[in-house]
């Protein structure tokens, strides 16, 4: 991804760099939460990062609207999906994003498994079943205690947005995360 966009000539590289910053800030303060997830300070801290880029992501992209490689590169989109991921006090937020993030992924701008990852927030959020099965909890074991209700529906959606299959994912999180306890 960085390495295509070193090929491009970015429109607005301090809003990448603004991007950056808000990325920065928030695996930071999420790294010291994980790092004692029983610190209240910790995940204080966490929420307010979220509540800061929130706030700027609305004051910034409500004058910009839709984001394009063209203006932060494919790693700037992604700098602005994880933002957005994480702006769950604002469902509806994350709804009018994914409508943006589907146009980019259309546009062959945006990752498929960032896309279903979202889609699946969004889903969960407003009470409706995940169509990719990305959003699972890893400490009470992962897909299996999800509410997704047909599997083989799952499957050929990730299959049709080609990411890999369900299993192989949890496997990979698995791995990235830790078994359940």
């Amino acid at each position: 991804m960085r390495q295509q966009d070193a090929s491009r000539t970015l429109a607005d590289a301090a809003l990448l760099a603004e991007l950056q910053s808000g990325f920065d800030a928030d695996q930071t303060a999420r790294g010291a939460w994980v790092a004692d997830l029983s610190s209240a300070t910790a995940s204080a801290k966490v929420s307010r990062i979220h509540r800061d880029n929130l706030r700027w992501m609305i004051k910034t992209f409500a004058k910009k609207r839709l984001l394009t490689a063209g203006q932060v590169g494919e790693d700037g989109l992604h700098l602005t999906w994880l933002l957005v991921q994480h702006a769950n006090s604002h469902p509806r937020y994350q709804q009018i994003a994914l409508a943006q993030f589907t146009k980019r992924h259309m546009a062959g701008e945006f990752r498929s498994a960032n896309l279903a990852r979202l889609t699946d927030r969004v889903a969960v959020k407003f009470g409706t079943a995940q169509p990719y099965g990305s959003l699972q909890n890893w400490a009470k074991g992962g897909v299996e205690v999800q509410n997704i209700p047909d599997l083989a529906t799952v499957e050929a959606n990730r299959a049709a947005l080609g990411i890999m299959p369900l299993a192989n994912y949890e496997c990979m999180m698995h791995a990235v995360r830790g078994p359940a306890d």
